[in-house]
């Protein structure tokens, strides 16, 4: 196959990838995160986990002088478990079955008041302050309020369109290897052609 062909055939490749890639962006994280106040007055954490999901990991951070640039915070608060629960409601305070336990500074708030919350993989997702907390209403990481209902309906939503996003995602991955073995090929055969014309 001429180099001319095997470029035109990689680009087309890398076209469709990249278009598959803009498919496979999903929903923000931040939309699976929230913190709350139960009607017992007890501060919840709370996620939306999709299909088989686990949580492993809760971690609560004081925000103090230097955050975000390298240094953590102290520890607050944190759950660790190694085989992980699908569990959607954390409790701060209490421990689930199955789970580890560190508390270095409890009640809320720390010494700066702003409390660092993390994902269920580990990253942070948001910060708040416990004054702001409201009774039945999810406080979610992309800083607005929402009742508990509804934060509870979306995960629907969410859910599907992370199931949507992997699909694409996979989807792109045998055109992503398609574009680099044909242009690998162009450029091959080109250095071949032009070492042969000399």
């Amino acid at each position: 196959m001429r180099p001319r062909h095997l470029l035109i055939g990689g680009l087309a490749a890398l076209g469709i990838a990249l278009a598959l890639s803009v498919g496979s962006i999903g929903p923000a994280a931040e939309h699976s995160v929230g913190v709350m106040r139960s009607s017992h007055g007890t501060v919840e954490i709370r996620y939306l986990l999709c299909d088989d999901e686990r949580l492993h990991f809760v971690r609560l951070l004081d925000y103090g002088p230097g955050y975000g640039s390298g240094y953590v915070g102290p520890v607050i608060w944190q759950l660790r478990s190694h085989r992980g629960a699908h569990l959607e409601r954390v409790t701060v305070g209490r421990v689930p079955a199955g789970f580890e336990e560190q508390v270095d500074r409890l009640p809320l708030p720390g010494p700066s008041e702003l409390t660092v919350v993390t994902d269920p993989y580990g990253e942070d997702a948001m910060s708040f302050y416990l004054r702001n907390l409201r009774r039945n209403r999810v406080y979610r990481a992309d800083y607005v309020y929402l009742p508990l209902n509804r934060f509870e309906a979306s995960k629907g939503s969410y859910c599907s369109r992370r199931r949507r996003a992997h699909r694409f995602r996979l989807a792109s991955y045998p055109f992503f290897a398609l574009a680099t073995l044909a242009l690998t090929a162009a450029l091959v055969r080109r250095v071949q052609k032009q070492s042969l014309s000399r």
